[in-house]
């Protein structure tokens, strides 16, 4: 569906002027049957944490408020800014896994998790974008997947030898044209299959290497370096010294595109509206701009939590949050 015609489907169904990430995050809750968590009081915007697991099962774990009260809290549930999540010695909880910052944090007892957000990012007020099939009042996301290990997709008895497939692209990132991408964004590379260690790389137009990586085993993602000007390719190269690859150009800011409700100073936005104009060139700008729009989304992630939540989404291969 063309960006004009969802453009077209937001304007009926939101009024303008509805913050950009809200919008964002509402069409995120319409594609997955989250547990129903109770909101931060400042919505999505106050998000700062989301606990995915407790030990033992079934116990709950204690939240301090803003406000100072104290809120029992189950998996799914939220952190919000201002709370303090603390695990206090001899109680019940002995161990809490949470996402927050875009990485996930584990608390042994004992030991708190304490939001150290202030003032709370709000997008501008803009144009709505949201996604097709969005479902109205709903209030609640998953908590986000881990992302899977390379040789994950093989499945079958995990005792028997596995058959070692070529490496490849995740199945989001495969075959897609040269990728554009500013030259301070640091892409994010993905991949399935191959031996492992890998090695993730970056080389001129001449087929000499400028930067590599090594990744520890088990791992299907790399970070690369940013002001890679020489690159004119990004690759990622297994044991047996077979590659998957891209191809890539460095463009302007003033080259990304954008839509009507994200504004031409770059340095002037707002987190949120970084977040969401990610999501947006995922979703409308075309497969040259995949790249770009997940290193975007891999910045954002230690400032919110939606960041993070999309791009471990779109690692881990989640078929509802494709383009």
């Amino acid at each position: 569906m063309s960006a004009r015609r969802i453009a077209a489907l937001d304007q009926r169904a939101f009024p303008t002027g509805l913050p950009a990430l809200t919008v964002l995050l509402l069409g995120i809750v319409a594609s997955g049957d989250g547990h129903a968590a109770k909101l931060c009081p400042s919505g999505w915007f106050g998000v700062a944490a989301q606990i995915v697991r407790i030990e033992p099962a079934g116990a709950l774990a204690s939240k301090r408020l803003a406000s100072g009260q104290e809120e029992l809290v189950d998996v799914g549930e939220f952190v919000c800014a201002g709370d303090m999540l603390e695990l206090k010695p001899g109680g019940r909880v002995s161990k809490v896994e949470l996402h927050a910052q875009g990485q996930k944090k584990v608390l042994i007892s004992p030991d708190r998790f304490e939001s150290k957000q202030g003032a709370i990012s709000y997008a501008t007020q803009a144009l709505a974008f949201v996604m097709t099939g969005i479902a109205r009042g709903a209030e609640s996301i998953k908590p986000p997947p881990d992302i899977p290990g390379p040789t994950a997709a093989r499945g079958g008895n995990a005792s028997a030898p596995a058959m070692v497939l070529q490496i490849r692209a995740m199945r989001l990132l495969r075959d897609l044209p040269r990728q554009s991408l500013t030259a301070d964004v640091q892409p994010v590379l993905s991949w399935r299959e191959g031996i492992e260690p890998y090695v993730c790389q970056a080389m001129s137009d001449l087929g000499d290497v400028v930067w590599q990586e090594p990744r520890p085993r088990a791992t299907s993602w790399c970070e690369m370096a940013s002001d890679l000007d020489q690159a004119a390719q990004l690759a990622v190269r297994d044991a047996r010294g077979r590659t998957v690859s891209w191809n890539i150009r460095r463009v302007a800011w003033s080259e990304v595109p954008r839509p009507e409700w994200i504004g031409l100073a770059t340095n002037a936005q707002s987190s949120a509206d970084r977040t969401a104009w990610a999501w947006w060139l995922w979703k409308v700008a075309g497969p040259a701009w995949r790249l770009q729009a997940l290193a975007m989304l891999h910045e954002m992630a230690p400032k919110e939590f939606v960041a993070g939540y999309l791009r471990n989404q779109l690692l881990a291969e989640s078929a509802q949050y494709a383009p």
